[in-house]
């Protein structure tokens, strides 16, 4: 008796009649060792009662483990929360609702919310707000790389950094991005390159010395831009975000070695190009 394929994920094109498939909080793994199923399906990894509750009734913005220690925003809250699930406020933010992104050094942690910036210091437990006038705080792109902090001034080719190992000073350095006209739209830190993703291309910087630091890889160059600017994340040996490219076209990427791979299949990107807005989407 022929095997009937339930096993796959989400697949949905033009043609209904053609294929159409949708998985629901499972995935599928592969056997790549000769099992007696190549592929089956896995439920969605979970707690069957909370870990830790924070702020009643709010919304977790962002978590981040740093050296040992798991941190969260819930509303205008910050919390620090040991590994038996207790949480201590370690301060409070201006805004209570939104996404945050954040970075981190080995003794800084930086938070940014698109309308100011705050920097936690895990060693003395202090949390204040970056009051320093270089400081943009309309930013809400923010990495971490060799004990800098590094944020993309909005609607510019512009990043800036911080001082060394000190969130809460930045010391008027900038550098642009000029490979290409298009404004960037986010950052990330990746095997000690700091990918700067423009609207429709990508370039990577590395510490060259320089007197900002970091300075464009000129042997370097990808014609993908990023779409929605919180899509960038680490995947395995590379980073992956939702991409477009200078003739419009989107689609999820893999970059590992500086190369581009494209792992969504027709009938996601078919599904990408229904969006009305999917600027602010992420993974």
């Amino acid at each position: 008796m022929p095997r009937i394929p339930f096993c796959g994920g989400s697949y949905e094109t033009k043609v209904s009649d053609q294929n159409i498939q949708r998985s629901i909080n499972w995935y599928p793994v592969e056997d790549k060792q000769g099992g007696k199923h190549e592929l089956i399906m896995m439920p969605t990894p979970g707690l069957t009662t909370p870990f830790v509750t924070l702020t009643a009734g709010s919304v977790v913005r962002c978590m981040l483990e740093h050296r040992g220690t798991l941190y969260a925003v819930a509303a205008n809250k910050f919390y620090s929360i040991t590994t038996g699930g207790t949480a201590t406020e370690r301060g409070t933010l201006t805004t209570s609702s939104g996404r945050v992104k954040y970075a981190a050094v080995m003794d800084g942690i930086v938070l940014v919310d698109g309308t100011a910036g705050w920097h936690y210091k895990p060693s003395t437990t202090t949390f204040s707000e970056i009051t320093d006038a270089d400081f943009k705080d309309a930013t809400t792109q923010i990495a971490a790389q060799d004990e800098y902090f590094v944020i993309v001034r909005p609607s510019s080719g512009v990043v800036e950094r911080s001082t060394v190992s000190d969130g809460t000073d930045w010391p008027a350095q900038v550098a642009t991005a000029e490979s290409h006209y298009d404004d960037l739209v986010s950052i990330i830190s990746d095997h000690r390159e700091l990918y700067l993703l423009g609207q429709k291309v990508t370039e990577v910087w590395w510490n060259d010395g320089s007197t900002f630091a970091f300075g464009r890889n000129n042997g370097i160059y990808i014609e993908y831009g990023i779409t929605a600017q919180d899509s960038v994340c680490k995947l395995g040996e590379g980073i992956a975000w939702l991409a477009r490219k200078d003739d419009g076209s989107q689609n999820v990427v893999f970059c590992s070695g500086h190369q581009i791979t494209t792992i969504s299949n027709r009938g996601i990107d078919y599904q990408i190009s229904k969006m009305n807005s999917n600027d602010k989407a992420d993974f």
